[in-house]
Formats: structure tokens, C-alpha cells, sequence
């Protein structure tokens, strides 16, 4: 496996979920049979996509590659009649294709790939959060670094009160070199070993040794 590879999983438009799904329900994670997950995990990919629902199944996706912009949701429902919504849990017709925002990550432990992907405004404003200080960082610390996160939650106002919504807290960033280490033996020879990598400094953040900055 390469180091690209392995902190750079592609979603793909026909099967966006790989290996097992990550569920968020009430403040509680657990895979899709309700079964514990792995508290840290590397994160290896970030998903952006449109998706379409019918009869409570995925009918069609379109994940994003690279920054090729996605299609306009709205534009997308408003080519299918409304009669032909399905009904939401608010009992209104609800459109059928939806913005979706997640992450790819594994176990740093045992190399299980799972996937959390949602379309809810919660599941945005972690996404937005994460991917904001990944970005930051690998334009730092360069491409092939990525963060431990833990999989946790935060409280959120909504028009039904306060709910938790998903947070993936950092714990600490790794970056890929060639050597292996003790945690890693049970992989190839040439598995890439994760290495811990410093967090920016605040001039690196700011700028402000940069002289044409004044």
C-alpha cells in the first residue's frame, strides 16, 4: 500500500460505503448493527456527494472527485415530480436527493476501514470543522498527514430543541514514513509506519515571519 493510498480514500459514485458503516444516533456511535466502534481512528478520505433516495434505499449517487463541483440538488428534484416524493419523518414530501458530507477511517489497530456519511446539518457542521483543519495542516505539514480523531459528540440547537450531533476530536496528527514500529509489525515489510507530527505553530498559522507580510 501506498501512503496516498492510505490517507486518501476516493468515494466511488456506486459504492460509497466501504467496508462498515458508522451510525450516530442519540450521542451514541456504533457500526451498522448497533455493535461498538474503535474510539480513535485514522481518517483516510472525506466524502462529499449527492445522493438519491427511493423506497428507503439508495437509488443513485454522485460522489465528488477531486474539486469537481457537484450537481445542484435542487435542480436535480426539481426534475422529478413532487407527487413522487416520499413522505419524510415529517410527514411532508421530501425531496429525494440530498447533499451528504462524511469521512472514511480506520483502526489504526487491526487496518478496518468504516465509513460515516450523512446528510444531516450536524453531520455538516462536523465535516465542515474537520476538514477545515485538515486542509490547514497539509497545506503546512504537507499531504501525507492525517489526523487520529476520537468519535465523539456535541450539543446543537435545532427548531426540536437541543440534540447531540457528531464531533471528531483530534487527539493528535500523523504523518507516513517508511520504517515500521512494534504497533505496526504485523504488517508487510513495507507497510508505511504513522509517525506523530507537531501541530503548527501560531507564526506558521498567522504568517507573520513571512516579510512581504510586513
Amino acid at each position: 500500500m501506498n501512503s496516498t493510498a492510505l490517507i486518501n480514500i476516493v468515494p466511488d459514485d456506486k459504492q460509497l460505503i466501504k467496508g462498515e458503516r458508522l451510525k450516530f444516533v442519540d450521542g451514541r456511535w456504533s457500526d451498522a448493527n448497533d455493535a461498538p466502534v474503535p474510539e480513535k481512528m485514522l481518517v483516510c478520505g472525506r466524502i462529499r456527494a449527492v445522493r438519491c433516495w427511493r423506497e428507503q434505499k439508495v437509488v443513485d449517487c454522485i460522489a465528488q472527485k477531486g474539486r469537481e463541483p457537484l450537481p445542484d440538488v435542487a435542480e436535480l428534484n426539481a426534475k422529478i415530480p413532487e407527487n413522487e416524493w416520499e413522505l419524510g419523518l415529517d410527514g411532508k414530501p421530501k425531496p429525494p436527493w440530498e447533499n451528504v458530507w462524511g469521512f472514511y477511517l480506520c483502526n489504526p489497530q487491526d487496518g478496518s476501514i468504516y465509513t460515516f456519511v450523512n446528510g444531516t446539518v450536524g453531520s455538516r457542521i462536523a465535516y465542515d470543522k474537520l476538514n477545515d483543519r485538515i486542509q490547514m495542516i497539509r497545506m503546512l505539514r504537507g499531504a501525507n498527514v492525517a489526523p487520529i480523531v476520537k468519535l465523539k459528540s456535541r450539543p446543537m440547537k435545532t427548531k426540536y430543541g437541543n440534540k447531540l450531533r457528531p464531533e471528531f476530536t483530534i487527539v493528535n496528527w500523523v504523518g507516513l514514513s517508511g520504517e515500521t514500529t512494534p504497533a505496526l509489525e504485523h504488517k508487510a515489510a513495507d507497510a508505511p509506519a504513522l509517525k506523530d507530527v507537531p501541530e503548527p505553530s501560531a507564526s506558521e498559522v498567522l504568517n507573520d515571519e513571512i516579510p512581504w507580510l510586513g
